[in-house]
Parts: C-alpha cells; sequence; structure tokens
C-alpha cells in the first residue's frame, strides 16, 4: 500500500493562445503482472487564459518656446505574464504644433518593432502582439507653431489599448502638459536719406 505523490511545477509559454487546453497525461507500468490495467492511465486537462497588464508613460517639457522644437518620450511596456494581441497606441498631437512631426522607436527585446527616427508620425500605431516584458521607446520631435499664443498650454495624452485583457487599466493613459512662452527679437535699422 505504498502511495508516492510527485509534484511537477513548470511555467506556461507566455506566447501560449488564449483557449488552448494543456493535455498533460501520465501512465505508470511495471515488470510484476498487474491485474488491473484501467487505472495506469491519467489525463488532466486545463485551459490557458491570457492576461496581459500594458501600460504607457509620458514625459516631455514643462515649457516650450513658441517656434521652436518639442520632443516628447512615450514608453510602451508589457508587464505580463502574457504577450498580449492586437496592441493599439493612440497619441494625437496638439494642434499647435505643426504636421509633418516625427518618431522613432526602440524596442528593448524584439527588433522587429524599431522605427527609424524621422518617419512620419501618424496615429494611431498596431503592433500584432507585444511581447510579455517587452518595453517599446518612442521618441515624437515636432515644432510648436511661431503663431502660439503666449501661455498657451500643450495636453497631449497618450492612450494603449489591446484585445488580450488587462488586469489594470489605469496605467494605459498618460498626459504631458507643456506651457508655451514667447519670444521674439525685433531689430530696427535707419538709415539717412
Amino acid at each position: 500500500n505504498e502511495v508516492i505523490n510527485l509534484t511537477f511545477t513548470g511555467t506556461v509559454n507566455a506566447s501560449t493562445p488564449n483557449g488552448t487546453v494543456l493535455n498533460n497525461s501520465v501512465n505508470v507500468s511495471a515488470l510484476t503482472l498487474d491485474p488491473n490495467l484501467l487505472n495506469n492511465n491519467a489525463t488532466k486537462l486545463t485551459t490557458v487564459d491570457t492576461s496581459a497588464d500594458v501600460g504607457v508613460v509620458k514625459s516631455g517639457p514643462d515649457t516650450v518656446t513658441a517656434g521652436t522644437g518639442i520632443t516628447y518620450v512615450v514608453v510602451v511596456t508589457n508587464y505580463g505574464p502574457s504577450d498580449s494581441q492586437g496592441v493599439v497606441l493612440v497619441d494625437v498631437l496638439p494642434v499647435w504644433i505643426l504636421p509633418g512631426a516625427t518618431f522613432g522607436a526602440v524596442s528593448s527585446s524584439h527588433s522587429e518593432h524599431d522605427v527609424a527616427p524621422g518617419t512620419l508620425w501618424v496615429s494611431p500605431l498596431n503592433w500584432a502582439t507585444l511581447y510579455a516584458n517587452e518595453v517599446i521607446t518612442l521618441t515624437f520631435v515636432g515644432t510648436v507653431n511661431a503663431s502660439t499664443p503666449n501661455g498657451t498650454v500643450l495636453n497631449n495624452s497618450v492612450n494603449v489599448s489591446a484585445l488580450t485583457p488587462d488586469p489594470n487599466p489605469l496605467n494605459n493613459n498618460a498626459t504631458n502638459l507643456t506651457t508655451v512662452t514667447t519670444l521674439a527679437s525685433l531689430n530696427i535699422t535707419k538709415t539717412s536719406v
């Protein structure tokens, strides 16, 4: 009547699709004659659920002078534990930033997500898969319209969403506020007639 309990511990691949059924079968056999072969096999079925905490942070200057350049940095992170599918980043730049803003992107682990600096920015940006523990840093470069009134606040918000369930939606949005100042250098030249 000896009983041996075995405990197996492993990690489910973060890329396992939602709804996948893990079929784990076990078999025991012996050299000694076994009068009941019907209890020599067992199977456990486990259904995989996916969950990925995707978050975003955004940084930029507190002030900027009208007519000069402005740079924003956006960091998108998949904190896991699963890969996140169908990820969408929405970042509509303020109207006082001139058309033609550009961006570049660098992934911490998947170079296929890199984007060369100077690429024209068009919102939204989509990723088929944002892998578990992947971090993508995006740098946006634009020019503030020289006609922007003094004291204008540039409100730049960013949002990230995904098809994979996100257990923490509170970190899916970020906002940066930048106050515009104006500066003009006037020169007067007088000539005699």
